[in-house]
Parts: C-alpha cells; sequence; structure tokens
C-alpha cells in the first residue's frame, strides 16, 4: 500500500483524532459512566443504537436515504425511514420521512444494472410494485403513477426493458411488456402453463387402454360427441395461438418457475425451473408452550440433514416471437453430475447471457457462457473444492459494460480474489493474494468523469470501473477499493476511515454513503468523497448518551501460533487497572462457524463484547478466538473443519488457553468457555474432550448432535450422515458426554427454529444416565427462538453464566 505524503499523514491524523472523539456539545450532555451491570448490558440496542441501513441514494445523487432508529426510541418500534442532503451543513440532522413520504424512496442504485432506473431525459423516475399493483414513482416531484389496478391478479418484479422507456414485469409465472410511459401498449411475452400439454383425440391409440376408449365411442353416441367437441376445441385453439404465432410452454407435472430472465432486447427470456423430489419430506415441530390463546402450538419446521430429498432444475431459453423453447445444455464431461442452476445475467451491451451452476456434492462450481440460439453452454470458468466451494462472494459474477468480459470472485488460489473472464478465455486476476474481495460491481463511469482526477488510471474506459470491498493490507479492516479495468491500481476511497466500511457509491460516481464501524464505535452513516483521503462527515448518532460515555476499549487483537503453526487470532480483554487480575480465564466462542468476529469493526455480538468488560473489571482475562472455520482468513482456514468439527477449530480455542498460560499468567485450573449455537457445540466439545483444560462452561443454543441440524449447512461440512456416519459421530458432542467432569451450563430458547430445543433435551436426558447430575444445570426459555429478543431473558442468561464462572473459576464466593 503506498505511503501517505506527509500533508495527507496530518489530515489523516486530525480526522482519527476528531472520530475518536465526541463532539463537546455531545461531552456535556453526556452523564458521568457508572458501574457496568448485567441488567444495563443486557438492555441491547436500547444503549448501543441501531445501525442505519438500506442505505441508498437519489437518483440524482444529492440526498441519502436509510432506515434507521434515533437513540431513545421504543425498543418494539420499528425502523423509520430517514433523509439527509449530501451538501447539509456539518450540525444537520437526518429528518425522518412521513409514511406518504416514505412511499416515494427510491430503489438501491445499481449501476451495473439499468433496468431498475431511468436517469435521462431531465426527469429521474423508476417503476416499483405496491400491493400487487405496479407504480412509476418520480422522485423530483414527489409523485406515484398508477401503471396498474388489477385487485384480482397480482404484478411484480418490475424493471426497464432494453429501450429504457417500456417496463416488464411478472404476473405468476409469465413475463408482460409495457410500452410508454404511461402503459400505452400491453404485450405478453412469455406463455407458461401448467401442464400436461393438451391431447390429441384423433391420435392413432395404441395398448389394452386406448382399445377400451376405441370401443367407448364406438358404442356410445354421447362419449363420441364429447370426444369430437374437445377436439374441435383443440384444432381452435391451435388456430388461435397460430394466430398469435406462439406455442405455448407447459410445465411438467410438478415443475414450477423459479425466475425469468428477460434479454435486453425482451427478444429471449430465460427460464429456471425447479423439480421438486417425490414423495414428502419429514419436517420437525417447534412446540410454543407460552401463546396468547393459552394452548400448545407446534410450527412446522426444517427437515433435518440426510432426511431432505433433493430435487433437480432445469433452464430454457424461451423464444418471445413464437414461443420455441430451447434447453439449456451443459457440456457432455457435466452431463453425468448433478447440479443445481443458480443465476443467470445478459449483458446490457452485447446481449450475451452467463448462468451460474453449482454441484449437489458441493464441490464445484461453474460459469457458463450460453449461446441464445441453441442453448450450449460452454465453461468460462470452473471453481473446484475437494472440500466444499464457498467464501466470500462464492457466486457473485457480473458483466463489464463493453459486454466482451465476466468478473468472478474464486478462491482458486486459497484466497477470495476478482477474476476478469474474457469471452475469448483470456483471464486476468484484480485483487492480490492474502486479501479477500467482497461486494462487486462495475460501473460505466471513468476516473475523469468523478471528478476526482490526477490518477495513474485517469482515462475513459469502455469496460468499465471495478467497485469492491476488500480486506488487502489488514485481514481485521475493510475498505472501499476503485479501479479502472484498463489500469492496474486499486485505489482506497475509504482509507480515512480505519475500521470496517461498508459503502454505497453514488449514481454519479462522485460521493460514498459509508457505514462505517470500529473497535469500540457502533456503525454509523458518513457520507464522503468518493476519493482518497476525503474527509467524512458524520450523519448519525446512534448509540445513548450513557453508552457513549462509558470508556469501551479499543481490544487489542493477539496472534496465536497453533500447533500446526497457523496463525490464529483473538481480541484480548485484560483486567483493568483498578483491579487485580485473579489468575482466572474466559474463551468466548463466536457462533456461526462461518463468520469474522475478531477484527477492527464493532462486534457482532455486542452484548458479550459489554459482559466482557464486566468481566475483566472483575479480574478476568477473557479471550475472544476466530478458529479454524472462520471467515475472513482465507479458503484453509475456511476448510480446517472440513470432515471433522470439534477438531482444528477446539484445538485452536485449546492452544489459545495455552498461550494465556504462558503470557498472561493466567491459571490452568482456572479457565472457563462459553458461547452460542457454533459456540455452544464448541463449548460442549471442550468439556466433553478436554476436561483438564476446561473447569467451567456454559453452552447457549448448542448443536449436540449434527444429524439433527439441518441439511445445507451440515452436508456441506460433514456429507450425509448415511454415507459418513463416522463424520457424525467424531463431530457431535453427545457421543463424547461421559467425559464431563467440570461444570456444564445449558441455556436454551424454547422456541428456536434454528437449532432445535430438542438438541438440548436429549443431552440432558443422556446426561442423566450417565449420573452427571453434580456437574450440570439446565435453563429454558419459553419465549425464545435462537436470538433471544426479550431483555429479561438476555439477563437471566448472563446472570447465570456469571454465577458459574464466579463459583468455578472466580475465586469469589
Amino acid at each position: 500500500m503506498p505511503r501517505l505524503r506527509l500533508a495527507h499523514f496530518f489530515v489523516f491524523f486530525a480526522l482519527i483524532t476528531a472520530l475518536s472523539c465526541p463532539a463537546s456539545a455531545e461531552t456535556a450532555k453526556s452523564p458521568a459512566p457508572k458501574p457496568l451491570s448485567i441488567e444495563w448490558i443486557m438492555r441491547g440496542p436500547e444503549l448501543y443504537g441501531t445501525e442505519p441501513t438500506d442505505v441508498r441514494w437519489s437518483l440524482d445523487s444529492k440526498q441519502i436515504y436509510f432506515r434507521w432508529k434515533e437513540p431513545g426510541e421504543p425498543r418494539r418500534e420499528s425502523l423509520h425511514w430517514y433523509v439527509v442532503d449530501k451538501t447539509a451543513s456539518k450540525d444537520a440532522k437526518p429528518r425522518r420521512l412521513s409514511d406518504k413520504e416514505a412511499e416515494n424512496v427510491p430503489p438501491v442504485f445499481d449501476g451495473e444494472d439499468p433496468t431498475t432506473y431511468h436517469l435521462g431525459g431531465g426527469m429521474p423516475y423508476f417503476f416499483f410494485e405496491r400491493d400487487g399493483d405496479i407504480f412509476r414513482s418520480e422522485p423530483t416531484v414527489r409523485r406515484n403513477v398508477r401503471i396498474t389496478n388489477t385487485p384480482a391478479v397480482r404484478e411484480s418484479d418490475p424493471h426497464f426493458a432494453g429501450n429504457g422507456s417500456d417496463v416488464v414485469y411478472r404476473v405468476d409465472d409469465n413475463l408482460f411488456r409495457l410500452s410508454g410511459t404511461a402503459g400505452v401498449d400491453f404485450r405478453q411475452l412469455t406463455d407458461i402453463r401448467t401442464g400436461p400439454a393438451p391431447k390429441n383425440e384423433s391420435r392413432k391409440t395404441e395398448g389394452t387402454a386406448n382399445i377400451a376408449e376405441t370401443i367407448e365411442r364406438e358404442l356410445f353416441d354421447s362419449v363420441r360427441a364429447r370426444t369430437e367437441e374437445r377436439e374441435r376445441e383443440r384444432v381452435r385453439q391451435s388456430a388461435r395461438e397460430a394466430q398469435r404465432g406462439r406455442t405455448p410452454f407447459y410445465l411438467a407435472e410438478t415443475e414450477s418457475v423459479r425466475d425469468l430472465v428477460v434479454s435486453p432486447d425482451t427478444k429471449t427470456v430465460l427460464a429456471l425451473l425447479d423439480i421438486p423430489a417425490k414423495g414428502a419430506t419429514p419436517s420437525g415441530v417447534t412446540p410454543q408452550y407460552v401463546n396468547e390463546d393459552g394452548f400448545v402450538s407446534a410450527p412446522k419446521a426444517r427437515p433435518n440433514v440426510g432426511w431432505e430429498k433433493s430435487g433437480t432444475d432445469r433452464c430454457v431459453l424461451l423464444q418471445v416471437s413464437d414461443g420455441k423453447a430451447i434447453p439449456v445444455t451443459v457440456p457432455p464431461a457435466l452431463k453425468d453430475r448433478a447440479l443445481r442452476f443458480l443465476s443467470a445475467k445478459f449483458s446490457s451491451a452485447s446481449g450475451r447471457l452467463a448462468v451460474s451452476a453449482r454441484a449437489e456434492d458441493g464441490h464445484d462450481r461453474w460459469l457458463f457462457f450460453v449461446d441464445l440460439g441453441t442453448g450450449v453452454a460452454t465453461v468460462a470458468d470452473t471453481l473446484h473444492d475437494p472440500a466444499w466451494v464457498n467464501g466470500p462472494g462464492w457466486n457473485a459474477f457480473g458483466w463489464t459494460e463493453d459486454g466482451n468480459h465476466l468478473y468472478c470472485v474464486s478462491e482458486e488460489s486459497g484466497w477470495g480474489r476478482v477474476i476478469l473472464i474474457g469471452v475469448t478465455g483470456t483471464r486476468q486476476t484484480l485483487t492480490p493474494d492474502r486479501s479477500e474481495a467482497y461486494d462487486i460491481s462495475v460501473r460505466a463511469i471513468s476516473e475523469s468523469e468523478t471528478g476526482y482526477g490526477n490518477f495513474a488510471t485517469d482515462k475513459p474506459t469502455p469496460v468499465g470501473t471495478l467497485y469492491f470491498t476488500s480486506s488487502e493490507g489488514d485481514l481485521g479492516q475493510r475498505h472501499f477499493y476503485r479501479r479502472s479495468l484498463n489500469g492496474n491500481e486499486n485505489i482506497n476511497l475509504t482509507r480515512s476511515l480505519p475500521g470496517w466500511n461498508e459503502a454505497t457509491l453514488s449514481p454519479d460516481g462522485k460521493s460514498l454513503a459509508v457505514v462505517h464501524s470500529y473497535t469500540n464505535k457502533p456503525p454509523e452513516l458518513f457520507v464522503m468523497d468518493a476519493r482518497p483521503d476525503a474527509a467524512p462527515r458524520q450523519i448519525t448518532v446512534s448509540p445513548s448518551p450513557e453508552f457513549r460515555a462509558h470508556p469501551w476499549r479499543d481490544v487489542p487483537v493477539v496472534k496465536i501460533a497453533a500447533r500446526d503453526g497457523t496463525p490464529v487470532y483473538a481480541r484480548l480483554f485484560t483486567s483493568t487497572k483498578k483491579t487485580q487480575a485473579t489468575g482466572a480465564a474466559v474463551v468466548f466462542v463466536h457462533g456461526a462457524g462461518y463468520l469474522q468476529n475478531v477484527d477492527k469493526a464493532w462486534t457482532e455480538y455486542p452484548r458479550e463484547y459489554m459482559f466482557h468488560h464486566f468481566l475483566a473489571e472483575r479480574g478476568y482475562t477473557v479471550l475472544d478466538v476466530d478458529y479454524r472455520g472462520s471467515a475472513g482468513y482465507g479458503r484453509d482456514f475456511r476448510t480446517g473443519i472440513y470432515k471433522h468439527m470439534g477438531g482444528k477449530d477446539l484445538s485452536d480455542v485449546t492452544d489459545s488457553v495455552r498461550w494465556l498460560i504462558k503470557n498472561q499468567k493466567v491459571d490452568p485450573k482456572r479457565v472457563g468457555i462459553y458461547g452460542g449455537s457454533y459456540g455452544g457445540f464448541l463449548t460442549l466439545m471442550a468439556l466433553f474432550t478436554e476436561p483438564k483444560t476446561y473447569r467451567a462452561g456454559a453452552a447457549l443454543r448448542p448443536v449436540t448432535d449434527w444429524t439433527k441440524y439441518n441439511q445445507g449447512y451440515t452436508s456441506r461440512i460433514l456429507g450425509l450422515p448415511q454415507d459418513d456416519e463416522a463424520a457424525y459421530r467424531r463431530s457431535s458432542p453427545i457421543f463424547f458426554a461421559e467425559g464431563l467432569t467440570g461444570s456444564l451450563l445449558m441455556c436454551h430458547g424454547m422456541r428456536d427454529d434454528n437449532v432445535f430445543f430438542q438438541d438440548t433435551v436429549r443431552l440432558t436426558e443422556r446426561l442423566i444416565e450417565l449420573g452427571k447430575t453434580d456437574h450440570f444445570e439446565t435453563a429454558i426459555y419459553p419465549v425464545e427462538s435462537h436470538s433471544f429478543t426479550e431483555p429479561a431473558s438476555w439477563t437471566d442468561e448472563y446472570k447465570r453464566i456469571f454465577a458459574l464462572f464466579e463459583r468455578t473459576i472466580g475465586g469469589r464466593e
């Protein structure tokens, strides 16, 4: 990364200082910080605020819209729409929109897809659907014009056709087109019907059944008359359809339309069709014991892994002119592979079509170029993984502005990097190793058009300009980058905001709306010019005054060498100066598995972050570990848990404990562990298989048996239980429960439709039968699902966790 010039350094230093220190007016209003309590911490968003979301620009690039809640709003209040002018003064506050004004909020601007908006003619407008009807919105004059009024029919997914004035939308399984700004000319683009196709009654009949039909028509006038009338109607219908010039396309039995994608010239429609598996799939239930009517209800829930039957799908090209159907065919080498088509994109410039697909076994992802005349698909890119294909943006792809190149994200080097693929077979890597790219798009903007020139790549480009978010230079940060596809330099546009940035580029390419956070600063909305070292202006203040008054720590990140030499990153909370370290340590294990929690962003676990301050104030050392399987560290780190969850992920955590003992004077007999979901699973594996390392642990909503979890997540990592029982046995805590010698607390919401409450119930019974009465306790939460919502539940849960640690490792009565 290039060094900052001296003048830039002073600007940079001043910006960091300004962003790190609240304004003097705010400081004066903020109450003095109070000692932390669990009740106070578990108020959640009432303290640390609500993140601005759904950020978007007005089509003229002058205003920013977003959804938000101001500090002090009731906990159960919904988010509201707000707007702020890009050029408003530093002290200007965002304005809350009325419900009527919120109806005119523009769509998210997709500079890559011109079918969602119209900017020409001095009057920007867009189409949207409300209550099943299509409207045209003209935001500059704050007017909505109704285009359709069809109470009996529901229209959806409106977007512009290639000429920029017609709108195409979907009704049930078909696409329709309205020409003219007020819908003057109406036309149906597809004629997709539920099958089977009508039979020809005059066909030659064979077999016993058809002989019987022939005899019936011969003997009975009434039967013969009905048969002949049906045949006459079929002929009349065929004549009418021939007059229209379009042949209907009939779906096969049980087949359904997943998606319809129209070409820019509206001459071709790609239909993605799903064919479900035959037979019913057994599903679970989530009993609910506290309800308004006083009765127990049992809503249906997902099936378990191994029980979900996989269907198939197919792609068909439909010619709008005559209804001709052309099946999309994959290369012969893939003919016997079970694969699923995922998504399709036409180039607005060249009209070319690209389709993505993934193997049912999860080992491959393909990008295909599809010939519109023959339906023949040729491989543009293959991503193979002997474990499973995933990683950042593994299915992200799109066209460059000239329509001659595809971009995609590939882990072929071991890191999620942006690749540019030409239709002639050329291939170029655009982002470096040891970084991962996210949220990629290509805009028809040259560097000179932004008004911020003087770059090495400052020249118009027919290919476009690439915009993306990347961890380049620091795996714990996210910055927004620009790169001319005719150049070779990735330019960091948000480096004046160190930390974590989610940027939204304005339609004119000159400004950024950035949701920015840092380790000890919750997400806020900023606006800035789209150029390096631009000064950001803060728009929102989300946390409460009492939260802002507390000295939340910029917790340091430490690098720990795992036993196989792999670097493992962790956040280290040491005891505060006012207390002496007790020698006790608590390890927090994040959930989800594939998630990055050790970074320079505001945490995904804000209550736990505050709870760790609470523990540190009482002499505990706390370590928050990104173990093997976490996101953000490349392919090998991501797939380190393949075929064995509770293997390298757990050894990473245990190696981190050994580091604590060696470097932080932690007492090896006073180590606790806790976490939720996947973190709850690892807590159980730690207590059951490493009892000499962990004296106590709290497993929250834990997976106790992977055969009871869902198919999409589990089968990618372990396969199916009927195919690899051993992988499930070595990965499921319930098979190691006899190893419990320490103290275990299990907490679970009874309405959990992700990790079923059944997981904790089954392990509880197993522990009872093993005679572990003195080693475990279970707390249930009748109104909570996987993510708790009630402060009372959060408070009860964390009081129990704290009491467990105080009783077992804290050295306090």
